[in-house]
């Protein structure tokens, strides 16, 4: 969309079908990533505002079986992406040069990533946790998280990765169904919907 005119000035045609959230524009403005339903990241040129596909990077099946379900993507350069994959309980760095991919473990059904440069940690927005104990609990791709009476998840959670160390040093609580992670200065702001609430977390160095 041209945002002087408003007026559509190129459609792209994406197989697979429509991330429920998950696309990305490099720093440098030169490549764009989107996120598919199933199991897909799109790589995209650009160039004068216009798209070209550059390719497809096929992700593995979740743990559970089935379409790993990528959403939220972030970049770390213009060679790396991190993209949270919902179904299976994980966020993966994946090298758009030569496809490969690495993972981390994080609660349960990751939906957004921010990434600190000064820091080198990752921030992941989760719907739930795992369940506990004899909780009221249901399953979800395989995983027990808690639930209320009616059936819907609770327990939404940030994940925190370190880079630099490679592992999850924090699992933050927050409201139920998180959205999209965004750093602003030294925080991190995640909407949760399901409880009508705008998380407000601060970045420790």
């Amino acid at each position: 969309v041209d945002c002087q005119s408003m007026k559509v000035v190129q459609e792209v045609k994406i197989d697979g079908g429509d991330s429920f959230y998950g696309m990305a524009l490099s720093e440098d403005g030169k490549t764009l990533c989107y996120t598919t339903a199933t199991n897909k990241i799109v790589i995209f040129d650009v160039s004068g505002g216009n798209l070209t596909e550059r390719k497809k990077i096929t992700l593995s099946n979740a743990r559970a079986g089935g379409a790993p379900n990528p959403c939220g993507i972030v970049y770390q350069d213009p060679s790396y992406v991190f993209v949270c994959l919902n179904r299976d309980n994980s966020v993966a760095r994946v090298d758009l040069d030569s496809s490969a991919i690495e993972k981390w473990d994080t609660d349960v059904a990751p939906f957004g990533v921010a990434y600190d440069v000064r820091t080198q940690r990752l921030y992941v927005s989760c719907w739930s946790r795992r369940a506990e104990g004899s909780e009221r609990q249901a399953l979800t791709s395989g995983t027990s998280i808690p639930v209320d009476e009616r059936g819907v998840g609770l327990g939404g959670r940030v994940t925190v990765i370190d880079l630099r160390r490679k592992q999850t040093i924090d699992s933050i609580p927050i409201g139920h169904h998180a959205s999209e992670a965004d750093i602003v200065d030294n925080h991190v702001f995640v909407p949760c919907s399901g409880s009508d609430t705008f998380e407000d977390l601060s970045i420790a160095d």
